[in-house]
């Protein structure tokens, strides 16, 4: 059994400061645990700033064997003891009803004696000059912590400065397009954190919207969230199927992601001409459609799993179609699961009532509303996640533009090529396609299709068929042409360098290249199971 005893006067806050350093210096020598140490100091220091001076302060160090106590006695205040019910193991009552005894107790560590020892120098031994060198020391300590924390915090703004100018803020976002309305309203819970929105138009008549959220909180999910917003846009740029993206996007956060981070998110795509809207949900929250009439769709179907937790996952989609004065609402679990000062959910039921209760509204008072409604929910309960929504009104189909199209397939047979230009050519006689632009799409049709049926499939007994889709609009004319064959880019290859002679050039590649020359635009993607080739001549008619 060993035992020592400590009388400490507090006569001015100095003694306290002195005090706590004490306690924090013999705590650290019986345990590794930091946080119990610093937890431990700061509350018994706090407790003393609410008591008169001057006093005595009696600490004993105790050691049994099996574990070592450290007992502080200090006057008592019953109003101030719950600053120290969660820092100590016992706090009991002494003989003197005035006097208030604090209890803590540490695991025995192997070097017991020379612990207890130290300790117990440090209780006794400490000095008014030492004293007043610590104040020193901890006056530079609290002024160097003053500055590293001033600087985390700009930085920190700066930070969230940065990840909001990633997001459209503008709003109206689309003056000019009388057929949509979209807003959008982000209230991050801390600096930086992991919710993202963004909408862009992907070409005249094709609108994308998205909505995401990053799994945990901090810079670690801002990054992630600045990848995801990045890939998807890129993809977007080439493709207008959300399943194609979302399953290019999770292959690629996927192949690098050690902290096994991951996304939800929903993403639509709206044709403004038809109302075609198709959307694929990716873990996330059931998007929302709210119907002209004021009647509530629930969007709950999920198309796949999270982003980025698996590679080679294939991702779906589904289609609706969206009728005059049509919404859609899409947002992140930070409205559905604010918890109010009652500990209540805001829950999808109060959000159902809330779409519901103005049908005529458009997209920005609907979102508006609703975050704002949420923030007066959650009252002075802090806001654990990001509040996040996004909305888009439909408002009518807008003016189309004449389009005529042909799709028809041919086998992977060499004599089909012929049958396919042929197609081709009745197309461009109805539609008065000038003669030098047929010959060269023949000239095109040709090359590539014969490509496909030589070297695209394994299996050359096998019947495959090939999609080709002809689109003639505005004096622009697109061709297509789609395989489920082996994965292959057919301009990915270096096109010849024809300065060279014939015996130094290296053996094919001009077919591609003359295809190359032949169009203004060409482009190839690999869309979930298929290959696809999208060649395009504008201004036909000049």
């Amino acid at each position: 059994m060993f035992l020592h005893t400590s009388h400490i006067r507090i006569q001015a806050i100095e003694d306290i400061y002195h005090f706590r350093h004490k306690i924090f210096s013999v705590a650290e020598l019986l345990t590794v645990d930091a946080i119990t140490v610093t937890t431990l100091s700061n509350s018994i220091s706090s407790y003393l700033r609410k008591l008169p001076y001057p006093q005595e302060v009696e600490v004993q160090l105790k050691g049994d064997g099996e574990k070592i106590t450290l007992s502080v006695q200090v006057q008592r205040s019953a109003k101030e003891e719950r600053l120290l019910a969660a820092f100590f193991d016992e706090i009991q009552p002494t003989n003197n009803s005035s006097e208030l005894l604090l209890v803590k107790h540490f695991r025995l560590r192997e070097d017991f004696e020379d612990k207890f020892r130290a300790a117990s120098n440090i209780l006794d031994l400490k000095t008014k000059e030492e004293l007043a060198q610590e104040l020193l020391e901890s006056s530079e300590n609290l002024r160097k912590a003053t500055l590293a924390k001033a600087r985390m915090e700009n930085e920190l703004n700066v930070a969230r400065d940065i990840q909001l100018s990633m997001l459209p803020l503008s709003f109206p976002a689309f003056p000019n397009k009388d057929e949509i309305e979209v807003f959008a309203q982000l209230i991050p819970a801390r600096e930086v954190g992991g919710d993202f929105y963004d909408f862009y138009f992907l070409d005249d008549r094709h609108l994308a919207i998205v909505v995401g959220d990053v799994s945990g909180k901090g810079v670690p999910a801002a990054l992630m969230m600045a990848v995801c917003k990045t890939l998807l846009k890129s993809r977007a740029s080439t493709e207008q199927s959300t399943a194609s993206i979302l399953t290019y996007v999770n292959t690629e956060m996927a192949k690098d992601n050690p902290k096994s981070m991951f996304v939800t998110l929903f993403m639509g795509i709206l044709d403004v001409q038809t109302g075609q809207f198709t959307y694929s949900n990716a873990g996330h929250n059931p998007t929302y459609i709210r119907r002209a009439n004021g009647e509530l769709e629930r969007l709950s179907k999920l198309h796949g799993p999270v982003l980025a937790a698996m590679e080679g996952l294939v991702y779906r989609e589904s289609t609706i179609e969206l009728k005059t004065d049509d919404l859609v609402f899409a947002y992140t679990d930070g409205i559905t699961e604010a918890h109010n000062e009652a500990n209540e959910l805001f829950s999808d039921d109060r959000l159902q009532q809330l779409l519901q209760q103005y049908p005529d509204e458009q997209a920005q008072p609907t979102v508006e509303r609703i975050v704002q409604a949420t923030q007066i929910f959650k009252g002075e309960r802090e806001q654990f996640d990001d509040i996040t929504a996004i909305a888009l009104s439909f408002l009518g189909k807008g003016q189309a533009v004449a389009t005529y199209d042909k799709e028809f397939c041919i086998k992977n047979e060499i004599s089909e090529v012929q049958r396919a230009m042929i197609i081709f050519e009745e197309f461009a006689h109805e539609h008065r396609i000038p003669m030098p632009v047929m010959l060269k799409v023949n000239i095109v049709l040709d090359e590539l299709l014969s490509n496909i049926i030589k070297y695209g499939f394994e299996d050359e007994d096998r019947l495959q068929l090939i999609d080709i889709k002809i689109e003639l609009q505005a004096g622009k004319l697109l061709l297509e042409i789609s395989d489920r064959g082996l994965p292959f880019n057919p301009f990915q290859k270096t096109p010849p360098d024809l300065s060279k002679s014939i015996e130094e050039r290296e053996i094919g590649g001009l077919g591609i290249h003359l295809v190359r020359k032949l169009m203004d635009e060409h482009s190839y993607k690999r869309k979930i199971d298929q290959n696809v080739v999208l060649m395009i001549k504008y201004n036909i008619f000049e």
